[in-house]
């Protein structure tokens, strides 16, 4: 292992893709073991995002016995930490587990802890759930490492810039001028990310759409800063 790597999510590629199996399979014990053991290892964002995840994971585990206080304890600290990842992170969708939470999962936790609805009374009713499957990213499936570490890692680490900066336009510490100058950056980085992988011709559909959303995102952040 690279020094430069260390703390890194890109050295976990084996660890994580078992925990988003465990987590798909609702092993959520075992999934958030899996994901403690890298959160422990990383640092940043990286730490911040695992740390959210492993909310969201204990908050899952905790909704599917009928703990409904735990859930939303542990949905709420998820979401709040998940606050400044945007659309995705590092390929996770973000977003869409952020919403189910938002919109199915606690709203119902809640109603079943005011109500006090005991887990055996779901079951009696035939109620079902759907918990979310987390989408493995693409580069946890890259098996090229020097491609996966020359090309990926500059993206990556644009999610990385992306998160510090909507975390420090909320709280108000960014002015115009070093706004613009971050935004011309991460743009100059995405557009030479999109260079180089329109060399590989089996991903250049993949990566146009990251593209895409890449701009979709940095024009949020100057609508975010200008009203």
């Amino acid at each position: 292992m690279e020094e430069n790597q260390k703390g890194n999510l890109l050295v976990f590629k084996d660890e994580l893709r078992r925990g988003i199996e465990e987590f798909n399979r609702q092993d959520f014990f075992e999934a958030h073991d899996t994901f403690e053991e890298i959160w422990q290892k990383v640092s940043g964002y990286d730490k911040l995002f695992l740390h959210g995840l492993l909310n969201h994971t204990i908050g899952f585990y905790h909704f599917s016995f009928g703990r409904w206080k735990g859930a939303v304890s542990q949905f709420e600290k998820g979401l709040e930490k998940w606050e400044f990842m945007l659309g995705s992170y590092k390929g996770f969708q973000v977003l869409s587990i952020n919403q189910l939470i938002l919109n199915e999962f606690l709203p119902l936790a809640k109603e079943y802890e005011e109500k006090q609805t005991s887990i055996q009374e779901l079951k009696d009713s035939n109620q079902t759930f759907h918990f979310p499957n987390v989408s493995i990213p693409q580069w946890i499936l890259e098996e090229n490492e020097e491609h996966l570490i020359k090309v990926n890692q500059t993206q990556l680490q644009s999610d990385e810039e992306l998160a510090s900066l909507w975390y420090r336009i909320s709280q108000e510490r960014v002015e115009k001028e070093e706004f613009q100058k971050i935004v011309f950056d991460l743009k100059l980085k995405i557009d030479l990310l999109n260079e180089e992988h329109i060399k590989d011709v089996k991903r250049k559909k993949l990566w146009f759409f990251s593209f895409l959303l890449s701009v979709f995102i940095i024009l949020m952040l100057i609508l975010k800063f200008l009203l």
